[in-house]
């Protein structure tokens, strides 16, 4: 399998140029990928989402560059860990002063330190840490739904996944890591469908730290282009959607629709309980 989509060289295991198409309408046998519901052919009233502004910030700050005669490299999980201390206080100032306006944010942060500050720093600010008991934490977080808090604070890790925030529209990441994973999904707690409101969402980091900026970046355009991909062979569709019948009469007509004990396969709409179908 590696051997018909893939090539191994001096940087490792990458796809193949001519292979893409192919090893995107193999994955559409059994995987399936949407954004809304209209891609695949339903209708896509209502799941429209507000405009997304996401916008590196960078602060100046003086880096020990160690072995370096210039701190021109991150190095690794090490590396990352040392730099993320040392602009930690720059890049706490500039968060203060961005969530200084009076409107709710989130504030993600990735030490405890970071948290810390910050929560001590901005009015209306509590910190939701992984200390706190589960009823604490779950108090915390419904109050600040309810718009009883105005800037919470807290992890990716302890917020970033499954919660529904689309009161709130202002996010700042206070320096980031390298997981696409965890940046996707803590966007997505407020730019979901439900939100309304333009999203604002603020990146700060180092210069240095740009770097890790550019790497999720680089990963989030890979996995724009796989989405793109599996929606554009997806033969998971309304039987009555054009692209759907046009497709099945070409090279690609082998590829039926998924199938589950002689049924079609439930088709849901991510993150929701809601039947597409």
């Amino acid at each position: 399998m590696l051997a018909a989509f893939f090539v191994h060289d001096e940087i490792g295991w990458r796809i193949k140029n001519h292979a893409i198409g192919p090893m995107h309408r193999w994955m559409a046998q059994w995987a399936v990928a949407l954004r809304k519901p209209s891609d695949l052919g339903w209708d896509g009233a209502g799941y429209d989402l507000p405009a997304l502004s996401v916008r590196a910030e960078v602060v100046d700050v003086d880096i020990d560059p160690g072995d370096q005669l210039f701190a021109t490299d991150l190095g690794g999980v090490g590396g990352r860990l040392a730099v993320r201390k040392q602009t930690a206080s720059a890049r706490i100032d500039r968060a203060v002063e961005v969530m200084s306006d009076g409107n709710q944010w989130i504030a993600w942060c990735g030490l405890n330190t970071e948290a810390s500050a910050i929560a001590k720093r901005v009015d209306g600010a509590v910190n939701v840490e992984g200390s706190m008991a589960p009823e604490a934490k779950a108090a915390a977080l419904e109050a600040f739904q309810d718009g009883a808090i105005r800037v919470l604070v807290t992890k990716p890790s302890i917020a970033g996944f499954g919660m529904n925030f689309q009161q709130a529209s202002r996010m700042v990441f206070v320096g980031m890591s390298d997981s696409y994973e965890a940046y996707y999904q803590a966007i997505r707690r407020c730019y979901r469908f439900g939100q309304t409101e333009p999203v604002d969402v603020r990146v700060i980091v180092s210069s240095l730290e740009r770097q890790i900026v550019d790497n999720v970046a680089r990963k989030e355009h890979e996995a724009s282009i796989t989405t793109t991909e599996l929606i554009r062979y997806s033969n998971v569709r309304k039987p009555d959607d054009n692209h759907s019948a046009t497709r099945s009469s070409g090279r690609d007509a082998d590829h039926t629709p998924a199938l589950h004990n002689g049924r079609r396969s439930r088709q849901m709409l991510a993150s929701t309980t809601r039947r597409l179908v």
